[in-house]
């Protein structure tokens, strides 16, 4: 039998689930049976562009806010708690009814201002006026909790010294200085940077979000004004949580990353 998709609620933008593999009374799995399922679905009428189309949809959500669909990392679930408390879902684990907002300071303000939670999650919400704060404070922790992983996995450098030998040895992965840095040193160790890591991996990047504070907390030492990641895999989730973290203040639109070598306001 084909599965039929369940009916999307557009009002929260939720989508229903993946459906979960199962194996056949042959002992043939679903993935061993998905040429006889893809030819099922053309010869019952759906097409390649409506299998794709329904792929896609998987993967996006309706912001409630906007009520444009976008990917799902551009995005921000929340759910209500038990007594209406509006709760941010960065993880999209929490349990029940949940609402996507786009993932910036100001749409999330709009959702607030505009009862937008209410609508999305079928009944009366109570959001709390700082949630936009709320919400920017929770991004900030999960890029430092995720250099802090990388540092005690001994895959993140502190210090202009042992930066910049890492570079000359072209192991950076990332570079990261303080907001707060002074401009000689963030300047002298991005040029060189650019210059010798950046030509043969341009996805690397310089990341300008987190405070002297901020940094030093996550390396667990004191006054750290510039570090780095050396492990490609931790500095592609790093990245990650920087962007989103970026975008949560810039917005969508009129942001200074240049989207190449770049995430901050260096």
């Amino acid at each position: 039998m084909v599965a039929v998709p369940k009916t999307v609620d557009r009002s929260s933008g939720e989508q229903p689930g993946p459906v979960p593999s199962t194996t056949s009374h042959n002992g043939e799995s679903d993935a061993g049976q998905a040429g006889a399922r893809a030819a099922t679905h053309f010869g019952s009428g759906e097409t390649h562009a409506s299998v794709s189309q329904r792929e896609k949809r998987a993967k996006t959500r309706l912001c409630v806010v906007h009520r444009v669909e976008r990917p799902i990392d551009e995005l921000i679930r929340f759910v209500a708690g038990p007594t209406g408390a509006v709760v941010a879902d960065l993880k999209h684990t929490l349990p029940g009814r949940g609402v996507w907002v786009s993932a910036d300071q100001a749409s999330i303000a709009q959702a607030v201002a505009r009862k937008a939670f209410d609508r999305g999650l079928k009944q009366a919400t109570k959001p709390s006026p700082d949630l936009p704060n709320d919400v920017a404070v929770l991004l900030t922790k999960r890029v430092c909790d995720t250099l802090s992983l990388a540092n005690k996995a001994g895959a993140a450098l502190a210090g202009f010294t042992k930066i910049d030998l890492a570079i000359q040895k072209q192991s950076l992965a990332v570079l990261i200085h303080a907001s707060d840095a002074a401009a000689d040193g963030r300047d002298k160790l991005s040029r060189k940077f650019r210059a010798s890591c950046l030509k043969s991996a341009p996805e690397q990047r310089i990341v300008t979000i987190l405070t002297t504070p901020q940094l030093s907390l996550a390396m667990g030492r004191s006054n750290v004004v510039h570090a780095g990641l050396i492990d490609s895999g931790m500095a592609k989730t790093f990245l990650f949580e920087a962007k989103r973290l970026e975008r949560y203040g810039q917005g969508f639109t009129g942001t200074t990353m240049d989207g190449k070598h770049h995430v901050g306001n260096e």
